[in-house]
């Protein structure tokens, strides 16, 4: 039984063998029954198709999309940019005023005669700026502050000089033969050096025929005659000394003389402030 089984099997595998080579045979009579997948023949023209589509390409005509560069043009500049002007020198603004000489003006009346109290009538000094330190008032007196000088030759004929608010300096007038005088006011502890400088200016001023010193004491007149006559060794030196009252801080001196007296008199007043 077996074998009868093994024979079926061999006749099977035959009938199989020759089937195959049967459709072999029609494959080389006949190639389009070629059984080639299809896949494999459509291979050789897809990879064909791309080499194709390429060369067509290449040969076209290029894209209205891509403009050929042109040439770089060199545009006007724009009218909003000016040309640089040459600088103008400007006019002096009507502004500003051209220094004026420094004149004598009338004093202003922010200080007075006792400390900044009220005085007997109202005065108008000069400023402080002014290297004198002189002040006038309506009533034709001239006053002289601490560490001040007035020339004669600023105060008219009639009218006065006075130095005033003195307690502890000294006042100090200088005469010239027809009875004008410079007057200064010299201060407690300075006399040396503003004796000194007193006695300079009434040398520029002319007045040096005789000088009366006004001094709370004999030690501070010696001091002021010594360094006045190291300035005017010739001139005249009178010293009178006032009595400074000590227990009275209130009280002050004030010496006045009228310009054009040819007596050389001086009024010594006292006051309270």
């Amino acid at each position: 039984m077996r074998f009868v089984n093994f024979i079926a099997a061999l006749a099977t595998i035959a009938g199989i063998t020759r089937a195959l080579q049967d459709i072999g045979a029609r494959d080389i009579d006949n190639p389009s029954t070629d059984t080639t997948s299809f896949v494999a023949r459509r291979a050789p023209l897809a990879l064909a198709q791309p080499a194709k589509q390429h060369a067509q390409e290449s040969h076209s005509k290029p894209s209205s999309h891509i403009k050929e560069p042109q040439p770089a043009k060199h545009s006007k500049p724009s009218s909003r940019v000016k040309k640089p002007q040459p600088a103008k020198h400007s006019k002096p603004s009507s502004h500003v005023k051209k220094p004026q000489p420094a004149k004598h003006s009338k004093p202003s009346s922010h200080i007075n005669v006792c400390n900044n109290k009220k005085p007997p009538h109202k005065l108008r000094f000069m400023p402080r700026g002014d290297a004198d330190l002189v002040g006038y008032d309506e009533t034709s007196i001239w006053y002289v502050y601490e560490g001040g000088f007035l020339a004669a030759g600023r105060v008219p004929v009639g009218q006065y000089s006075r130095v005033f608010d003195v307690s502890g300096c000294s006042a100090a007038f200088f005469f010239d033969a027809a009875g004008h005088a410079s007057s200064a006011h010299i201060t407690a502890g300075n006399e040396k050096a503003e004796a000194k400088e007193a006695a300079e200016q009434a040398k520029e001023a002319g007045t040096t025929d005789s000088v009366v010193i006004y001094a709370p004491t004999n030690s501070k007149s010696e001091t002021i005659k010594t360094a006045i006559r190291g300035v005017l060794p010739d001139i005249t030196v009178v010293m009178k000394t006032y009595n400074l009252n000590t227990h009275n801080r209130n009280e002050r001196w004030q010496f006045t003389y009228k310009a054009g007296d040819t007596t050389k008199k001086v009024k010594v007043e006292t006051y309270t402030c």
